[in-house]
């Protein structure tokens, strides 16, 4: 079951740990942390497979630069209080 965790979604997967293993050994290789690397291969499956990527990420993109929006008009608001 899916948990909200901001503007995203939380996963659980469980793995058979042979296969968790050659993940872990990828992810290493890259040198990025293995649920980075989970993330980027759940993303390029959905590129793949869904014609409606492109609009969810273009979607996903406006949410994101909105919350960067948002925390520095915060910052901003918080230096003319002090």
């Amino acid at each position: 079951m899916a948990k909200r965790h901001g503007n995203k979604v939380h996963y659980q997967v469980l793995l058979s740990p042979h296969r968790s293993d050659l993940l872990e050994q990828e992810a290493d290789r890259r040198g990025i942390p293995t649920t980075s690397y989970v993330r980027e291969l759940v993303y390029r499956a959905l590129e793949r497979e869904h014609p409606a990527y492109k609009q969810a990420a273009a979607e996903d993109e406006l949410v994101r630069l909105a919350g960067i929006r948002r925390q520095t008009e915060g910052r901003m608001a918080a230096r003319k209080v002090a």
